[in-house]
């Protein structure tokens, strides 16, 4: 009976360590992004296609990543979803 009750003990203590892992793993990019102090490239580049067209967004951002790499965000996520919501079949 005490094998049992430290089998039961040891892996529910696994378990929610194992819990507390995947929360953390998901919970911390989150917080990093929200921490970032650089600015959006698609804001930048929504408000120049809005404005001036499409054209002129490419250009600026050729212009932005050349000129200031570290003011921008120009990860992937960023421009992914800077696509997504500037689809133009929508």
């Amino acid at each position: 009976m005490a094998t049992a009750g430290v089998l039961f003990c040891g892996l529910r203590s696994g378990m929610g360590a194992g819990i507390g892992a995947v929360t953390m793993a998901s919970w911390v990019p989150n917080v990093k992004a929200a921490m970032d102090p650089r600015r959006s490239i698609a804001q930048a580049l929504s408000a120049t296609i809005a404005s001036s067209g499409i054209d002129a967004a490419a250009k600026q951002y050729r212009e932005l990543k050349a000129a200031v790499p570290g003011t921008y965000k120009f990860n992937e996520a960023e421009l992914n979803s800077f696509g997504l919501h500037a689809d133009p079949r929508k």
